[in-house]
């Protein structure tokens, strides 16, 4: 098992959590959790190996960029 923590400051952050959490429980090959922390959000992935952590954050990392787009508008 390999782990990864990423922690994003973003004005909103619970809006952000909210926007992902659909996406969270459908993973095979890692786990995520996610929570918020201030203004920040912060997840926890845990992979089966680096290919599946990498593509999880790939994945997440896009998703909450997308997400705070929607939020400047």
């Amino acid at each position: 098992m390999i782990s990864a923590e990423v922690k994003i400051e973003t004005e909103n952050p619970q809006m952000v959590l909210d926007s992902l959490k659909p996406d969270m429980d459908d993973a095979n090959r890692f786990s995520v959790i996610a929570s918020t922390s201030g203004k920040s959000l912060v997840f926890k992935i845990e992979a089966n190996d680096i290919a599946a952590l990498k593509a999880a954050l790939n994945s997440y990392l896009r998703l909450v960029q997308v997400a705070q787009g929607l939020e400047d508008k």
